[in-house]
């Protein structure tokens, strides 16, 4: 009986042991795995501060060619007025040479 006592308690003892190893192995895991989700949320926020600048920079873009479209359209409208005066000019130097 005090043998069969002894061996019980060896056992228990080293199953114990292979228990405790492995809920270190678990915890080390658990560590891990909390590091990378750490990194894994540093990166994801730099990437959405990124995806906010290049948002900010294409709607920059967007307004400076829609000004340059609208320029553009002001400039055009100049350049006919300029044409017509030119022409009327044409004709009165034609006029006075007559």
């Amino acid at each position: 009986m005090m043998e069969d006592t002894a061996r019980i308690v060896e056992s228990t003892a080293g199953l114990a042991k292979k228990a405790g190893e492995s809920l270190s192995e678990i915890v080390k895991t658990v560590e891990e795995s909390a590091l990378q989700v750490d990194n894994i949320t540093e990166v994801s926020r730099s990437q959405s501060e990124i995806s906010v600048g290049i948002t900010g920079n294409i709607e920059s873009v967007g307004n400076v060619a829609e000004e340059t479209s609208r320029l553009m359209g002001e400039a055009g409208q100049d350049l006919k007025g300029v044409l017509a005066i030119s022409d009327e000019l044409g004709r009165k130097i034609e006029t006075l040479g007559r």
